[in-house]
């Protein structure tokens, strides 16, 4: 019977407690929540690296890839970035005189 006590003992002892188990709990549902979360993320598009190299040709590249590969790239429209290249030449000429 001592045997016996003493294995319920033991086995005793590797219970956790209330807290424990909450917290395994807790950590268990971050788990599953965080797998979830994962799971249904989308994965960022896919991006071109490019070296520095010529705007004309760097341009064609853009094109090639697609109509909205350069709204992806500079997240505004190409006739736009004309407009702002306009802008900033115009500046530039009246400040370098």
């Amino acid at each position: 019977m001592s045997l016996k006590s003493s294995f319920s003992t033991a086995i005793d002892l590797l219970d956790d407690s209330d807290e424990e188990k909450e917290a395994k709990k807790d950590l268990l549902l971050a788990c599953v929540l965080v797998g979830k979360y994962l799971s249904n993320k989308e994965e960022r598009p896919t991006f071109y690296i490019r070296k520095s190299m010529e705007w004309e040709r760097h341009n064609t590249e853009l094109t090639s890839e697609g109509p909205q590969a350069f709204q992806k790239m500079y997240r505004m429209e190409y006739s736009n970035f004309l407009k702002l290249c306009t802008i900033i030449k115009s500046r530039w000429i009246f400040t370098s005189d």
